[in-house]
């Protein structure tokens, strides 16, 4: 976390006579729910096939068609992203009216919606 560390202090007890009898260092969390919420979401999406299900059950033999004791089938839908289908469009044009220069990985593209 770019050399961050967590502050603590240290609070001393001391008897009547002024005499250190203990002392306790308090330190704060390193993580907050918002840290431990983000770590979780991420190790949960590298879980996930490209596809978006779970590879532990992608890749087990329960799912394979082929096997007598299959438990369960992917159901495969499609839809259509317009927005990066007019992205696609855009670029293409691009590329068309400035050749060669329009090759350059330089170019970024952003997408905005706009109300009609």
């Amino acid at each position: 976390m770019s050399g961050w560390e967590p502050s603590e202090y240290t609070e001393f007890f001391y008897d009547g006579n002024g005499q250190l009898i203990g002392a306790k260092t308090y330190r704060e969390p390193e993580w907050c729910q918002a840290d431990v919420s983000s770590l979780l979401a991420y190790v949960e999406s590298q879980r996930l096939g490209s596809h978006g299900q779970p590879m532990s059950e992608a890749i087990s033999p329960l799912a394979d068609p082929s096997n007598p004791e299959q438990a369960w089938d992917y159901e495969v839908s499609v839809y259509m992203d317009f927005a990066q289908r007019r992205l696609e469009q855009f670029q293409k044009a691009f590329r068309a009216q400035y050749g060669d220069d329009a090759d350059s990985s330089a170019y970024r593209f952003i997408v905005k919606k706009k109300d009609l």
